[in-house]
């Protein structure tokens, strides 16, 4: 096999590979957002009255929550009186800092980084393609 036919070989099956992982990925992605529902966004007020610190927020039905933070949360809201949360709307006492969930966000990345590998490798493997027969 000469040097040509196996940088061929290899670029074909990054891009399979890719390609192939990056659409499971994306597949996830979409399972778990499906599963995930609805979160809507809306402001949270901090109490500092009671430790650990406790967030308190609306609904759009009007209905009030309240849930203490863990320590993760605490460092990301910092000196903020209220900040910007989500809460599902089928389970309105849940409640989060980010829309998407992490396993989501993570699946997300994955098919970005994945399936980008596959499509660029595609891309180079075609441009050689042309440039072998040209």
């Amino acid at each position: 096999m000469s040097g040509e036919h196996g940088i061929s070989l290899v670029l074909e099956t990054i891009t399979f590979l890719g390609l192939l992982f990056g659409i499971i990925c994306l597949l996830a992605g979409l399972v778990i957002k499906a599963i995930d529902g609805q979160w809507l966004p809306t402001t949270a007020l901090l109490i500092e009255e009671s430790d650990p610190l406790q967030a308190r927020w609306m609904t759009d039905d009007g209905s009030l929550h309240v849930r203490e933070l863990d320590q993760r949360e605490v460092d990301h809201a910092g000196d903020a009186e209220t900040v910007e949360v989500f809460y599902r709307r089928m389970s309105p006492h849940r409640m989060r800092f980010h829309r998407k969930s992490e396993a989501e966000r993570v699946f997300w990345l994955l098919f970005i980084v994945i399936g980008g590998v596959g499509g660029v490798c595609f891309v180079i493997s075609a441009i050689r393609t042309i440039a072998a027969g040209a």
